[in-house]
């Protein structure tokens, strides 16, 4: 029996739970459980009453389904005690969620669970986990239908329990398991509606951030994967859905990785993308998108990368809004600098965020300058380096802070207790305490700079006559450093953002801005902090609230801005961007200020105070 009618709330069709339910009348033997007990009437009496009445709510439109509410509470009561009750709480229940009554729906299925084994009992939990996923909460959803997964047998059963299985996963951004879920799902519908479970499935890839996708539809194809082949539908799906992204973002770069991988699925709209594939270098502006740099030369710079790339995407809100992130890297060579930049130009970035490594700055600035591309300078040596190329223009956005400012207020702070060699720990580039390199007067006093990994011995510190020790701004160093420190009976301070979740020795001199230093006792102590810590995230680092900080101020520059490819148009959306830029204002991280001053730098106090695990942040 086919089934009658549609769920308002897209999950499948209501009839199929009744068939499913009915299908609990006869039990059926499943995989991974006991072999489940029959629900039958106890009496003749309950069999007359109740099965009639389901076959009609199966047959019966929602409407008229509703209608029979008064007639299955009725029939509950009458016979309330009898296993059969069971079956119509469970058409209760459902009829309940359709309404849009989750607390009844809750009230009436989770009784169930403590019957017997069957159907009936799977589907009260299916119908609990349908609630909490409306409810927002996704992830106890998933948790509670994926161990059905595999077990309901019956079609109707799994097709409800397959969709469902996906928007939970979706909606509690689970990429991977969502798209693996996604086969299951189009693979065990109905050869008459696998084209409206793939529409479906379509509608959910708006919710996936683009590289997920991309990743999917390129691991699709290296395992072969064609029009031909059974999960082919979903990948060509897949492949159309990027190639309608690609053309409505003038994405140049996705085009051509769409053309590399995944041509022979394109079908007919693999011309435009074609098209667009082939205009490589012409610069554009994408609605919503920004750019970022970033710096592959050395392990310390790699992590230094990921994290901004964390926190823009938090800053974003990527795959919750249409905001559009496009990176390029250095390949590890400052030189490919200029051909990174104009890729990201091509891709449609309107703004970009860069100076991870300083060696960037001087050649971005002079693409920049060029094409009236604005730019914001993450750190403090890329801002000096600015600063060197020339006199800040409409172009340069600075969000880093020269050296000395930190660094050098803390070595002074050790200096006055009696230090006279100062040891910087985390320099960007990997030397020996022997080849350390002895920084100007920009650094603030710091006599060397060396790696946090691999930490130094302490005899070669002791032979440089280090006496006390500073983790420089954004370093990522470990306990380690506290066990250096001691062995070496030295003095410690702590930059911004440096040594996140290590718990700092009391009276250690620390650097203060912003929400950092984040206490590792009292990580939500700052309200600015809490949607991130409700996210999962771990404690953030000072070059996530970095990329976080330029992004959120990027994002309100190009909210607005129009798409634009033609040459006159691209330079005056650029001018639009900047001009909006200057003006923008959010609550950050990294400072108190919410945006940048009239020299398009971002004002930030800084503190140096001692460490007090009892006291909050200043």
């Amino acid at each position: 029996m086919r089934h009658a009618g549609s769920l308002s709330s897209g999950l499948g069709t209501a009839s199929r739970f009744v068939v499913a339910a009915a299908l609990a009348s006869c039990g059926g033997a499943r995989l991974n459980d006991s072999i489940p007990e029959p629900t039958l009437g106890a009496t003749s009496a309950a069999e007359q009453a109740i099965r009639p009445l389901a076959r009609r709510w199966l047959l019966a439109s929602p409407v008229e389904r509703h209608a029979l509410e008064r007639d299955l509470g009725a029939v509950a009561e009458r016979f309330r005690g009898d296993p059969l009750v069971r079956y119509v709480d469970v058409l209760r229940a459902w009829d309940a969620l359709e309404r849009g009554q989750r607390d009844r729906a809750t009230a009436l299925a989770r009784p169930l669970l403590d019957g017997p084994n069957g159907t009936v009992r799977d589907l009260a939990a299916l119908v609990l986990g349908a609630t909490e996923r409306r409810s927002g909460h996704a992830k106890e959803a998933l948790a509670r239908l994926m161990p059905l997964l595999h077990k309901m047998l019956d079609p109707p059963a799994t097709a409800l329990l397959d969709e469902e299985l996906v928007r939970a996963a979706v909606a509690a951004k689970e990429w991977r398991l969502a798209l693996r879920l996604m086969d299951g799902w189009m693979l065990e519908s109905s050869p008459g509606e696998r084209e409206a479970v793939v529409g479906s499935i379509v509608q959910l890839f708006a919710s996936f951030p683009e590289s997920s996708l991309i990743v999917e539809l390129r691991l699709r194809v290296q395992r072969g994967i064609s029009v031909s082949h059974e999960e082919g539908r979903l990948a060509e799906a897949l492949a159309h859905h990027l190639a309608g992204l690609a053309v409505a973002q003038q994405d140049v770069r996705l085009a051509r990785l769409l053309l590399e991988y995944a041509g022979p699925l394109l079908g007919g709209a693999g011309e435009e993308v074609a098209r667009l594939a082939g205009d490589r270098t012409r610069g554009r502006v994408t609605a919503r998108t920004v750019g970022v740099l970033l710096a592959l030369g050395s392990p310390s710079l790699q992590r230094r990368s990921a994290d901004v790339v964390t926190g823009m995407a938090f800053g974003l809100r990527i795959g919750d809004t249409d905001a559009r992130l496009v990176a390029r890297d250095d390949a590890g060579d400052p030189a490919h600098v200029e051909r990174a930049l104009m890729e990201l130009a091509a891709e449609g970035a309107a703004i970009i965020v860069l100076g991870i490594d300083a060696r960037h700055a001087a050649p971005a600035l002079q693409f920049a300058r060029t094409q009236g591309l604005p730019v914001v300078l993450l750190t403090s040596e890329a801002a000096s380096a600015a600063a060197s190329v020339g006199p800040p223009d409409t172009v340069a956005f600075r969000l880093g802070e020269p050296a000395d400012r930190s660094v050098g207020a803390l070595a002074s702070a050790l200096r006055a207790e009696g230090a006279k060699v100062v040891a910087g720990l985390g320099a960007p580039v990997v030397v020996t305490v022997a080849g350390a390199t002895v920084s100007d007067a920009a650094t603030g006093g710091i006599g060397m700079e060396i790696p946090c990994a691999p930490l130094p011995q302490v005899d070669a510190l002791r032979h440089e006559r280090v006496d006390a020790l500073v983790a420089l701004d954004g370093a990522h160093c470990d306990s380690g450093v506290l066990e250096l420190a001691r062995a070496l009976h030295a003095p410690l301070a702590v930059g911004l953002g440096a040594m996140v979740n290590v718990r700092l020795p009391e009276g250690a001199w620390v650097a203060s801005a912003g929400v950092f230093p984040v206490a590792e006792e009292r990580p939500t102590s700052d309200a600015r902090l809490v949607g991130w810590f409700e996210s999962g995230r771990p404690t953030p680092t000072w070059w996530m609230a970095l990329g976080r900080d330029a992004a959120v101020l990027a994002v309100l520059a190009v909210h607005d801005l129009a798409a634009s490819a033609s040459d006159a148009d691209v330079r005056a959306r650029r001018i639009e961007a900047a001009a909006a830029l200057a003006v923008a204002r959010a609550d950050l991280w990294t400072t108190e200020a919410r945006g940048f001053d009239a020299a398009r730098a971002l004002p930030r106090e800084i503190r140096i105070v001692r460490h007090d695990r009892t006291k909050p942040k200043p």
